[in-house]
């Protein structure tokens, strides 16, 4: 039984990548976002990932991996400018000022790290199975249990940012217009409706697993090993952080 994700079938470089360079290249690149202070940097690391979603995942992935974040990007420019109120002033309002340069610079680096690591996670999920995801983390060393609960909640929290983004949707079309903050209400009902529901279809996958306490571990998919594996792990580490030469 397989664990149900938003994998997307495709049969082109990224989808064929040993899972094992997949979750190097995400976890290096997480550290490159939260720890590069230029926002043109993040910005070029941004534009590569964006460029290999389009050509692995098409419009599709593009939107699937921007959905998730666009309203907190939303609150972000609404918000955030106007918290940095010291430097060199944008906009003001006779001699109080609303926005500054600094401000806005902020907010956009902060816009472009949450994006960052919503494509990241999107492209991860999207172009690896489930299965191999967790056959790689076990090859590290780490037990089949913590594993498979690494897995279970990272995949649960992509499903559930991805759901939001559809029954926002829905309910906007529904209503004619904007959700409101009553519709905001509306949408966390039934997002707590669906994460209920996939309680028992993470349940039926846990005892597929053998993570019943009775069975045992089922469908480990093995992983090849090579030289060429960890060549291209390596660069997989690597890749980020040649951006922050730019």
């Amino acid at each position: 039984m397989n664990i149900r994700s938003g994998y997307i079938y495709k049969d082109d470089f990224l989808h064929r990548l040993d899972a094992r360079a997949k979750i190097f290249f995400t976890l290096s690149s997480l550290l490159f976002l939260i720890a590069e202070s230029s926002s043109s940097s993040i910005f070029a690391f941004l534009s590569l990932i964006v460029i290999l979603t389009f050509h692995s995942l098409g419009m599709m992935g593009i939107n699937r991996a921007f959905a998730p974040v666009s309203f907190l990007l939303l609150f972000i420019f609404i918000l955030s400018p106007f918290s940095c109120r010291e430097g060199t002033p944008l906009l003001m309002l006779s001699d109080f000022v609303l926005v500054t340069k600094e401000g806005l610079s902020y907010s956009l680096h902060l816009a472009l790290r949450l994006t960052g690591i919503s494509f990241l996670f999107s492209l991860l999920f999207s172009t690896e199975r489930m299965e191999n995801l967790l056959s790689a983390l076990t090859s590290f060393g780490l037990k089949y249990p913590i594993s498979l609960s690494v897995i279970l909640s990272f995949s649960f929290v992509h499903r559930l940012s991805l759901r939001y983004s559809e029954i926002k949707d829905a309910i906007s079309l529904r209503k004619g217009g904007s959700v409101g903050r009553k519709g905001i209400l509306d949408v966390l009902s039934a997002l707590i409706v669906y994460a209920l529901k996939e309680v028992s279809s993470t349940s039926n996958a846990l005892v597929g697993k053998g993570y019943d306490g009775k069975g045992k571990v089922t469908d480990m998919h093995p992983l090849s090993s090579s030289y060429s594996v960890v060549i291209i792990s390596i660069i997989c580490i690597l890749l980020p952080w040649i951006f922050h030469l730019l």
